[in-house]
C-alpha cells in the first residue's frame, strides 16, 4: 500500500486540527513525518517507500516537499490570511518562549529569512533569484492547483473540508470531515497587539497565494455536487479532537534524516 494523502502542515494554519482529523479517519494508517532538522525540507523521495511507512495511507508534515506533478497522492494544505498568520505565530512564540513580552518588531527580525512563509512551504524552496521573484515564488505562482493539489483557507475552513472530502471520494477514499471544537489557529487566546506594521515584503507573495486559494474554493463550490447539503451536514457534526490527538503529538512523529 502506498501513501494516498499528503497534508502539508502550515504553521498556525489549523494544521494540527487537520492532522487530527486525518488521524480520526485513518487511525493507525496515519503518521506525522518530519525532517530531523526543522530548517531542512524533507524530499518526497525520502518519504515514499520508507520502511517505517509501510501500510501508511496518510501523512502530515511541516517539512515534506510537495510530491512531483503526476504523483499519486492527493496533496492538500490550508492557507491563512498572511498578516493574521504572522501575528498569530508571534503570539505563539511569546507563549512558548521565556520572553512573554517579546515585541513583534523583534519577531519580524527573527523571521527575516522566512518572508512569505506560506509561498515557500507549498512550493520548492529554491533560493536563487530570477528577475524580481525568487524561483520558489515564481513556481508558487504557477502551481497546478486543482484536483490533485488543493489549498484551502482557514477563513473558509468548513468549505475547504467539503472540497477535500469530495476530492478524496473521487479516489475511492471515504473521508468524514467535521468542524473541530478546538480549532486553536482560528481563535488566539492572546490578543497582544504588534508594535510595528508588517512590511509588505514579508507577505506580498503570500497575499497573492491567499487570493488565488480563495478563488479556487469559489470555483470548486460550483463543481462539487450538492455542496450546500454537504456543508450543512458537516457543520452539524462538530467533535472534540482529543480521542486521536495522541497520534499527532511530537512523540509519535517519524523523523527522517535529510540526505545531503
Amino acid at each position: 500500500m502506498t501513501i494516498e494523502v499528503v497534508h502539508i502542515h502550515g504553521f498556525k494554519c489549523a494544521g494540527t486540527t487537520i492532522a487530527t482529523l486525518l488521524a480520526h479517519n485513518f487511525g493507525p494508517s496515519f503518521r506525522c513525518v518530519e525532517s530531523t532538522l526543522r530548517s531542512k525540507r524533507l524530499p518526497w523521495l525520502q518519504v515514499i517507500g520508507h520502511p517505517e511507512l509501510s501500510g501508511v495511507r496518510a501523512v502530515s508534515s511541516h517539512t515534506i516537499t510537495p510530491p512531483p506533478r503526476g504523483a499519486r497522492p492527493l496533496v492538500f494544505g490550508m492557507v491563512r490570511n498572511p498578516s493574521e498568520r504572522l501575528i498569530s505565530a508571534w503570539r505563539f512564540f511569546r507563549r512558548q518562549s521565556s520572553q512573554p513580552d517579546f515585541p513583534f518588531s523583534g519577531y519580524l527580525y527573527r523571521q527575516r529569512h522566512l518572508k512569505n512563509y506560506q509561498s515557500r512551504l507549498y512550493s520548492p524552496q529554491f533560493g536563487e533569484l530570477s528577475g524580481e521573484l525568487p524561483l520558489w515564488g515564481q513556481h508558487c505562482d504557477h502551481l497546478q492547483l486543482g484536483h490533485h493539489y488543493f489549498l484551502g483557507t482557514v477563513d473558509r475552513y468548513a468549505e475547504s473540508l467539503v472540497i477535500i472530502q469530495y476530492l478524496l471520494s473521487l479516489r475511492g477514499i471515504e473521508f468524514q470531515p467535521f468542524v473541530s471544537t478546538e480549532n486553536a489557529a482560528i481563535a488566539d487566546e492572546n490578543k497582544a497587539l504588534p508594535d510595528v506594521p508588517i512590511p509588505e515584503e514579508y507577505i506580498h507573495l503570500d497575499n497573492l497565494l491567499y487570493r488565488r486559494c480563495d478563488e479556487l474554493i469559489t470555483t470548486f463550490r460550483e463543481v462539487v455536487p450538492h455542496f450546500e447539503t454537504r456543508l450543512e451536514a458537516m457543520t452539524r457534526s462538530a467533535q472534540v479532537e482529543t480521542r486521536f490527538r495522541h497520534l499527532v503529538d511530537s512523540e509519535n512523529f517519524l523523523r527522517i534524516p535529510v540526505h545531503h
